[in-house]
Order: C-alpha cells, then sequence, then structure tokens
C-alpha cells in the first residue's frame, strides 16, 4: 500500500510528510496516510464496508489488507 499511494497521492511532498507522519509516531503506512487524509477509523470501516473492529486489525498489521480490499483502500486515500 505504502509504495503504491506515495506514487500516486500529492507526490512527493506529500510522501515525505507522510514518511515524517510515520516515523514521528511509530504508525503504520495506512495509519498515516489516514490521518494525512483527515479520515477517521470510523468513516474507512464505513467506506470499506467492514466492522470498525476488523478495520483496526488491518489499519495496525495485525490482519492483512488483503486484494479484496486494497483496490477500495487506494481509491478512499485518492479521493
Amino acid at each position: 500500500l505504502s509504495r503504491w499511494v506515495l506514487s500516486r497521492s500529492g507526490g512527493p511532498q506529500a510522501s515525505a510528510v507522510v514518511l515524517a507522519i510515520m516515523k514521528a509516531n511509530g504508525w503504520t503506512s495506512l495509519r498515516a496516510w489516514r490521518h494525512w487524509r483527515g479520515l477517521s477509523k470510523t468513516t474507512m470501516a464505513n467506506r470499506l464496508n467492514v466492522q470498525l473492529s476488523t478495520y483496526e486489525l488491518i489499519e495496525d498489521g495485525t490482519v492483512d489488507l488483503g486484494p479484496w480490499l486494497l483496490p477500495a483502500v487506494e481509491k478512499i486515500l485518492l479521493d
């Protein structure tokens, strides 16, 4: 996810900011991009049509994003 979004979402400036957010907070790339886009966990879960608890497991890396959700996450982060 991070490489794909880094190459498409806001160019190098946004990528540098998100990488700094990740490093400063110890966050996953998905958490940092969600923060950068100003989206709540609830919003992400609703847009992905998953339970909030499932989204939280995906965001923290406990559960793999999987090929079925990756396109939807990419679309949300680019909108």
